[in-house]
């Protein structure tokens, strides 16, 4: 019986490669870094993932907010930690918008930081302090063209995607709205 040439190749490859382990990970504890401010949806996210990692893994994960500048901030001091696995952020989309609104980063969002998984979507929404004397959306723009400068907005941050998604309605519309992130 004739042994065809892969197989014998292969054979000897493996044979040669011996028996080999993987590093055992984690090795320490886990920081799962989020950009947004706490008790908004991202964070929200970031600790239940964090929770369920804990207890896949065995190993202590720890939380940790780091907002400002939308997410530039949190994301620089990701991309400078040691590049080991130990260290993980939740972006939202914000991140991707970043290196659009911000002429310098300290940081390269293309090469600095490696995308692991898509956790989740979710909407926008429009809402108003039950103050304001509105209900459809139309109401709101009559309003703020009638209080040009008045009305204020909040959002995470300037360049977040509730800053960009209210002024892009703010553009449509014709409104203008203050930004208070």
């Amino acid at each position: 019986m004739r042994i065809p040439a892969t197989i014998v190749g292969a054979a000897l490859l493996a044979e040669g490669m011996g028996f080999s382990h993987a590093q055992p990970f984690p090795t320490k504890g886990m920081r799962m870094i989020v950009p947004p401010p706490p008790a908004g949806s991202a964070d929200f996210l970031g600790r239940l993932i964090a929770e369920n990692l804990q207890k896949r893994l065995g190993q202590t994960m720890v939380t940790e907010n780091r907002p400002g500048a939308g997410q530039p901030i949190a994301s620089a001091y990701v991309a400078k930690a040691d590049p080991d696995g130990h260290t993980l952020i939740l972006v939202t989309v914000t991140y991707a918008t970043s290196a659009a609104i911000y002429s310098k980063l300290p940081f390269d969002p293309m090469a600095d930081l490696t995308g692991v998984a898509m956790v989740g979507e979710g909407p926008l929404i429009l809402t108003v302090h039950p103050s304001l004397p509105v209900k459809p959306v139309r109401d709101l723009v009559a309003l703020a063209r009638s209080r040009p400068g008045v009305l204020n907005y909040g959002s995470a941050g300037a360049g977040s995607i509730p800053h960009l998604a209210t002024e892009l309605f703010a553009g449509a519309t014709k409104i203008n709205v203050v930004h208070v992130p």
